[in-house]
């Protein structure tokens, strides 16, 4: 959520008290980063624009790469998919550079078995090759909703059905790429979107995110690639555990108070199973 700034600054109470106003509820306790000019450079505005940024920022990324996405298009072996080549390619090449790149996949779509390997799959080999002990393939598991009985196990791709980790949030270094846009061939080259860029790492937004794909990451719902054991059924033990390593990463992220130079708040909002 992007907040406008007035030309005298709001507060972050004063932003708690939009946010209840919008939502009808009591003021939540979400961040609110304060953005100037610098912080919102132009965004992509087509797929070609958006395949491209992404490649030119993970080629020249030095720092860290972090991607949190439903899935990751495998290419292919008969180069009928360039484009997610490239991007395979991109990361492989920031491995090779000993650049910490973490991916967060959805579990299920991950698996997805494809022509010649699952999303999941490709993403390991990219980044097995060779791969920084800093970098890092996890799966995220949305639970089933209650009414599938827990000995019912859905054959891919059905166990979709009960939901997927849609967080689209790309970054290299101090940069942050918010989209609504799959990382495939269809998305880079014809299935228009929505992109939002951050840059300069947004008054901490950038390093928001990224601790927030790397909590996801390590909380009982994700599991590292290759899983060895079925993913987690829902239950309360889950469900504290998630809140509780989000409320510690909202902890850990007090957003620096606007100044003058703040034209906008970004607040980042997500919806948690």
């Amino acid at each position: 959520m992007l907040l406008s700034a007035s030309r005298r600054c709001m507060s972050n109470g004063s932003i708690s008290t939009l946010l209840k106003a919008a939502t009808g509820s009591a003021p939540l306790s979400f961040p609110a980063f304060p953005l100037t000019a610098a912080h919102l450079p132009p965004a992509p505005s087509n797929p070609s624009e958006f395949h491209e940024h992404l490649v030119s920022s993970i080629s020249s990324a030095t720092d860290r790469v972090t991607i949190g996405s439903l899935y990751v298009g495998p290419g292919s072996l008969a180069s009928s998919a360039p484009r997610e080549d490239e991007l395979l390619s991109a990361l492989r090449a920031a491995c090779s550079r000993d650049v910490p790149v973490n991916v967060l996949l959805d579990r299920n779509r991950g698996l997805r078995p494809q022509q010649h390997t699952s999303s999941a799959g490709a993403v390991h080999s990219a980044l097995s090759s060779p791969q920084p002990s800093s970098s890092s393939l996890s799966l995220f598991s949305v639970p089933p909703p209650p009414v599938v009985p827990p000995f019912l196990t859905l054959p891919s791709p059905l166990n979709e059905i009960g939901g997927v980790f849609h967080l689209k949030a790309y970054i290299a270094d101090d940069s942050l790429l918010l989209t609504g846009a799959n990382l495939s061939e269809e998305y880079f080259t014809d299935r228009i979107d929505r992109y939002f860029l951050f840059s300069d790492g947004a008054g901490g937004l950038v390093d928001f995110y990224d601790d927030l794909i790397k909590s996801l990451a390590s909380c009982p719902a994700s599991s590292p690639y290759p899983p060895t054991l079925p993913p987690a059924r829902r239950s309360a033990a889950t469900s504290d555990a998630l809140a509780a390593s989000l409320s510690s990463l909202i902890a850990r992220h007090p957003p620096p108070s606007g100044d003058d130079a703040t034209v906008a708040y970004a607040v980042p909002t997500f919806q948690c199973p």
